[in-house]
């Protein structure tokens, strides 16, 4: 947000070569970097990186040696605009606390000012209140045995009660593989629910449709989605570039060998 609280769009990049330790912001307009911050440690591989109002956090991730260990190191800065250079600055909150388990290839979202972070190498998940920023994050473990590797997490339909919203995940369940790579369609629902002066989370994931064959892996730092209001449906695409249509009314997911076809007539 800048000094007149409009929303901007600013590029950041980070970890792009091995043993990165800078994060640089990108000008488009004038094809230049600088950078912003410069960490005491190289980023991690396959970690998971969330925007969140004014705040960036990373969290999980793998040290870049050869038995690629993950890791429970997280990073929170809160982002502002510098008013006179009109550069982003960084600052590092060096109270944010890090994951109570190690965590790579997994994926993190905030709903409802908590963030969660779920999947990867472990079969459980942790959350953290983003507004009452407790000591350490909270680890639970799922109802049932799931472990999906870099699945891809969208919001279906917005929910009426901003403690109940379902989300929707495309991956492959590790526990179920198949011969095949076959994408899978979950639903979980997570609920926040009051328990004193804190909210307490109870989710609960099914398995509903099966989509077509494809590479079941998507990297969350990437740009890997686009929705289409309109037609209430998401263009997905994988980590080898392959496209699909979620069409979220009639609960389909489709294969695509190029961009939307409403694109392609324009």
């Amino acid at each position: 947000m800048n000094q007149n609280g409009q929303l901007e769009l600013r590029h950041l990049l980070m970890g792009m070569r091995k043993d990165c330790k800078e994060i640089l912001e990108y000008e488009r307009e004038k094809d230049t970097s600088h950078i912003v911050y410069e960490l005491k440690r190289s980023f991690n591989l396959n970690s998971a990186i969330v925007i969140y109002k004014n705040q960036l956090i990373i969290t999980g991730g793998e040290k870049y040696q050869r038995n690629r260990e993950a890791t429970k190191y997280t990073y929170r800065f809160h982002m502002k605009i510098d008013p006179i250079t009109n550069n982003l600055q960084l600052q590092l909150d060096s109270h944010f606390p890090n994951l109570q388990m190690n965590r790579s290839m997994h994926s993190a979202f905030v709903l409802n000012d908590h963030l969660f972070v779920m999947f990867g190498n472990q079969t459980g998940y942790e959350y953290y209140d983003l507004i009452k920023n407790p000591k350490q994050f909270t680890y639970k473990d799922f109802n049932e045995y799931l472990q999906f590797t870099r699945p891809l997490i969208l919001p279906s339909e917005p929910a009426q009660d901003k403690n109940e919203q379902e989300i929707i995940i495309l991956g492959e369940n590790q526990f179920k593989k198949t011969r095949t790579k076959t994408l899978q369609f979950y639903k979980m629902q997570i609920n926040l629910q009051n328990q004193g002066e804190d909210k307490v989370p109870s989710i609960y994931i099914e398995e509903y449709i099966q989509g077509p064959q494809m590479v079941c892996n998507f990297h969350q730092n990437y740009p890997q989605q686009y929705y289409y209001q309109t037609t209430n449906e998401w263009l997905i695409m994988n980590e080898k570039g392959e496209n699909c249509i979620l069409d979220l009314k009639n609960h389909q997911v489709n294969y695509l060998n190029s961009r939307h076809p409403k694109e392609q007539q324009e």
